[in-house]
Parts: C-alpha cells; sequence; structure tokens
C-alpha cells in the first residue's frame, strides 16, 4: 500500500519530535548528574544543549534551580517572560525568580513577588519571612503581622515557627505594646529554649518593666547558650545582679552618707571607672559596712577585670558576714563573668574549711561541681548539705539533685533508694513523685503505686506536661492507650516542641495499632530531637514499623531486617 507524502512527513516529524525529547532527557539526567558531583562547567553545557533544542518547560525547572545554584541570576531574569505563566503555580520557581530580581536590584518586581506568594502560598515559612521582612521594612507592620498569623494558623505544632513568635515580638515593640512582645518571645522560647536572641529580648523587655530578677535570668540563659561570648552582656548582668540584690528592705545596713557614694556612681555611669574605684574605696574607709558600696567596688574590679583582687575582697566580705548569702550568690555569679571557675571552686572551699556547718559554700559548690560535670564532688556536697541543715525542704531538694545525677549514669537502683528517703520527708515534691513514679513504670512494678504518686504531683501542678507524660505512661503499661493519648495529647498542648512526648505518643499508637499516625509522630519527633542519639532512636522505631507492617514511609532510616528481633520491646 502506497502512503501518502503528508501522512509520512508526519510520522518523521513525530519520529524527530520522540528522538529530541528522548535526547533532552538523557541530556537533563547527565546535567543532574555532573551538577551533583559538582561539575558545574559540564552540567552547564549539558543544559545549553537542552535550552538550544528547544526543551520542555518542565525541563526549565531543573535548569533554574541549577542557575539559582550557580548565581547566575542574569540568565534568570532574562527567562522569566518566557517562563512565568507557565510556573505562576510554583512557590519554589517563583522564590528563584524573586531572590534573581532582588540579586539584580530590581527590589519592587522581586517584593512584589513575593507579597503575591505570600498570599497565595499562606503556609511556606520561607516565603512568609521574606514577605514578613518587607512589610516590617516598609513599617506596615499590621500587615506583616497579618502574614505570620495566617502562616501559624496554618501551621500550629511546628517548632521551627519560633522564628515567626519572635518577629511578632519585634513587631509589637515597634508598635509600643510591650506585653504582647513579651508574650510572643516566651512563645518562642517555648518552642525553642535555646534561642539566645529571645532570651536577649525577653531581658531587655523584663528589665525595661523594671521585673530586675527576671531579667537577670534572661540575660543568665542568653550567656549560656549564645555560642559567641559577650563581656558587654557579662558586665551588665553583673551590674544589675548587684541592683537587684540591693535594697533597703533586704538587707539591714548602715545608712551612710552618700557623698563619696554618689561620686563613684557618678563616674561609674560615665564609665570612668578607676576613678570610680578610688571614690568607692575613700567611702569604705569610713562606712565598713556600706553594702552597697561593696558591691559596687565588685563591679569596678570586675570590669577593669581585676580578678584576683574581686576574689580576695569577696573572701574576705563572706568571713565577716559568713550568712550573708548575697556574696555567694555574687561568687556564684562571678563564675559566669569571666572568673574561671576553678577560682571560685577554691575560694568556697577555703571557706567551708573555716566554717564546716555553714551550708551556703556547700550548697554552691555543689552547683558548680555538677556545672563541671564532677559527679563525685558534687554527690559528696549534696549529701553533706543533707546532714547540716535542718530544713526538710532543703534536704528533698538536694536528694532529688542526687537521685537525677546516678539517673544519668544509668544507676537505677541508687536513684531509687534516695527518691524513696526524699518522699519519706514528706515535701510532696512534684519533680520527686515524678521521677521516682516513671522508674516504676520503666520497670513495670508498683504501677498503681506509680499512679499514686504522679497524681499527688498533678494536683500541685495539673498542666505540667512531664508529669502528664508519667501518668499517661502508666495507663499504657496497664494497656489503657485511649487514656494515654488523650493526656499525651494534652501535654503535647503544653509542650509542642517535646520529643520525648511525641516518641511516647508514637509509641502508643504503634501499640493500638494505627501505624500511619505512629509514623507521623516519631517523624515530627526526630524532626525535634536534642540529639543524633535520640534522633536515631526513632529512625530506628520508624524503620521497624515500616518494615514490620510492609509500609513504604521515605522519611524512615533503612536498617538491616537482622536487626528486627526486638520490634516488640521497642514499640
Amino acid at each position: 500500500m502506497k502512503i501518502p507524502v503528508t501522512l509520512l512527513l508526519m510520522l518523521g516529524l513525530i519520529n524527530t519530535l520522540h528522538a529530541t525529547t528522548s535526547n533532552n532527557y538523557h541530556r537533563y539526567f547527565y546535567a543532574n548528574y555532573k551538577q551533583f558531583k559538582g561539575d558545574k562547567k559540564t552540567a552547564q553545557d549539558w543544559y545549553d544543549k537542552i535550552i538550544a533544542s528547544h526543551g520542555s518547560h518542565h525541563i526549565y525547572r531543573g535548569y533554574l534551580h541549577f542557575l539559582s545554584l550557580t548565581h547566575n541570576n542574569a540568565k534568570i531574569v532574562a527567562l522569566i517572560p518566557r517562563l512565568d505563566k507557565s510556573f505562576k503555580d510554583d512557590a519554589e520557581v517563583q522564590l528563584i525568580f524573586a531572590k534573581a530580581l532582588s540579586a539584580v536590584g530590581n527590589h519592587k518586581s522581586a517584593n512584589n513577588k513575593i507579597i503575591a506568594l505570600s498570599r497565595a502560598h499562606k503556609n511556606n515559612q520561607e516565603i512568609a519571612l521574606l514577605a514578613t521582612q518587607i512589610y516590617m521594612k516598609r513599617k506596615e507592620m499590621k500587615n506583616a503581622l497579618s502574614v505570620i498569623d495566617d502562616l501559624l494558623n496554618n501551621s500550629p505544632r511546628k517548632s521551627n515557627n519560633y522564628i515567626f513568635y519572635f518577629l511578632k515580638s519585634q513587631i509589637y515593640i515597634a508598635m509600643n505594646k510591650k506585653q504582647e512582645a513579651l508574650e510572643h518571645v516566651k512563645q518562642s522560647l517555648e518552642l525553642y529554649p535555646k534561642f539566645d536572641k529571645a532570651w536577649l529580648l525577653l531581658a531587655l523587655l523584663e528589665e525595661e518593666s523594671g521585673r530586675i530578677d527576671k531579667a537577670v535570668k534572661g540575660y543568665t540563659s542568653f550567656l549560656q547558650v549564645t555560642r559567641t561570648p559577650n563581656i558587654k552582656i557579662q558586665n551588665h548582668l553583673m551590674a544589675l545582679a548587684i541592683k537587684q540584690k540591693v535594697t533597703p528592705t533586704q538587707l539591714k545596713v548602715v545608712n551612710a552618707p552618700a557623698s563619696a557614694f554618689e561620686v563613684a556612681l557618678f563616674f561609674t555611669e560615665q564609665h570612668h571607672y578607676r576613678q570610680a574605684l578610688q571614690a568607692i574605696d575613700l567611702h569604705l574607709k569610713q562606712h565598713a559596712r556600706h553594702v552597697q558600696s561593696k558591691l559596687l567596688k565588685i563591679q569596678l574590679l570586675s570590669v577593669l577585670n581585676q580578678k584576683d583582687m574581686v576574689l580576695k575582697q569577696l573572701k574576705k566580705w563572706i568571713l565577716e558576714e559568713p550568712t550573708m548569702d548575697i556574696w555567694f550568690e555574687i561568687a556564684h555569679l562571678l563564675s559566669r563573668n569571666n572568673v574561671p571557675t576553678h577560682k571560685i571552686i577554691e575560694l568556697l572551699q577555703d571557706i567551708e574549711k573555716n566554717d564546716s556547718r555553714n551550708i551556703l559554700p556547700v550548697i554552691y559548690l555543689a552547683d558548680l561541681y555538677i556545672r563541671e560535670k564532677n559527679m563525685p564532688k558534687a554527690l559528696n556536697y549534696l549529701r553533706k548539705s543533707t546532714q547540716i541543715s535542718k530544713d526538710k525542704k532543703v534536704q528533698t531538694s538536694a536528694l532529688f539533685q542526687m537521685a537525677l545525677l546516678y539517673h544519668d549514669q544509668q544507676k537505677y537502683k541508687k536513684m531509687q533508694e534516695l527518691l524513696l528517703e526524699g518522699q519519706q520527708l514528706e515535701q510532696n515534691y512534684g519533680p520527686l513523685l515524678n521521677l521516682l513514679a516513671y522508674s516504676y513504670v520503666k520497670e513495670n512494678k508498683h504501677l498503681n503505686e506509680a499512679k499514686k504518686l504522679i497524681k499527688q504531683a498533678l494536683k500541685k501542678d495539673k498542666y505540667n506536661s512531664h508529669y502528664l507524660d508519667t501518668l499517661a505512661m502508666v495507663h499504657y503499661t496497664q494497656g489503657a492507650d485511649k487514656k494515654a493519648i488523650i493526656l499525651l495529647e494534652k501535654a503535647l498542648k503544653h509542650a509542642p516542641q517535646d520529643a520525648t512526648l511525641l516518641g511516647h505518643l508514637g509509641k502508643v499508637f504503634a501499640h493500638k495499632g494505627d501505624t500511619q499516625r505512629a509514623l507521623e509522630t516519631f517523624n515530627e519527633a526526630v524532626k525535634l530531637a536534642k540529639n543524633e542519639k535520640e534522633k536515631t532512636k526513632y529512625q530506628k522505631r520508624m524503620a521497624q514499623l515500616s518494615v514490620h507492617n510492609n509500609i513504604v514511609f521515605p522519611q524512615a532510616k533503612r536498617i538491616k531486617t537482622s536487626k528486627l528481633s526486638g520490634v516488640k520491646e521497642l514499640l
């Protein structure tokens, strides 16, 4: 049969198009392969061949990502007129366009595109962040809040939303709404307790509101979590702590004439520290018991970095007034203020040797040794504090702290002995009751006693997420999965960033047979895990569940099936 010429031409065109498409997919594969290997030049050559043959718009998506990766913003901008309509609903590509426009200086078009994207993609964190920053720069604070609220309402449980609560706090400061700012920076810290900037902002807000004790805690937390030492904040913390401690109602001191003291204060405010020190020394010669002057002298010596003199003065004043806890608090604070901890320990040990019945150096030595991770010494001083103090609350607190240290060393028998000793003091100390109850759950024994203990703790603090978790685990161990789920979900409302709670909830879902929800919950726990060990534990549980139930769950960490013998124990 004779085939018409027109049909032959059409078949030839189809074959050519098919060959071109096939070649482009091969080129696209090689371009991606070379890009992955880091050979950007060869990857660019392959992409150039695809573009020259008028490849499909789908291939352009990968090309645009490559251009963005290689910072070839001019080429991206040149492609926008041709591709904008085809990718109008693709948030990733539109973001690439916006960033390229901004990089070449067309900020107006870039900003307009991001604003439009924020309206269309309300749950996209990157878009929301960029749009919020644009509105804040324009001082359109209500619009900025609207973008953040849209995001948070669409993703209320995401732990990495902490940055948006922090931004809301900054926005409320700009709007002069300090209380709202304080509330939102606290929410940011609930989601991410190690966020140093949030601690600093919290401290500043508390200080501005006159709550000096809370400001001191905020600055202290900032210094604990920040990776960059900040001498200015250290010095400010010392000054603030001294200001907090010295009030006429707190201390029985001699009211001295203010002349030399006021001169010292004036020089301090002007940053003339040596002149201030001379004035304060003159004042102390005449009024040796004036505590405010002594504290100001500590501050001045710290600012002038005269560490040895600070310690010498502190030791002298502690020996003169060994029961005045303010000097011990200042010594403890100095260990965070650029004075070596071992120097503070030496000072406190000398004080303790001078008066072995004084509990103050013992308590502070225990705390410093815990911070130094010297557990034998810490345990020694904690035990000593229970022998010196007649206060049952102090004894209970010390026994609980000792139990925690043994828990960290996985010495659970010793831990339980101390917890039982503390319980016999009948102080109804919630953390102690909780740990004792949880230890019973872990051993699957005395479950009714565990339930009684944790309910006792919840009477004092009914929203405590740790206590709710323990009660949930009692119910789970007794086979009451529904009760456990209700309690864990309640606890997560108060601590949504807690990976342990999510891990336990995943465990209950798995036991109940709700595999999909278990996998999703373990996946959330992986994202919030505090360290790699915890992360790996949840990943393994996901993998075991996936294999055991023949489910494909991409986030599950792949492990060998030979390691699945302990599935039931883990779940």
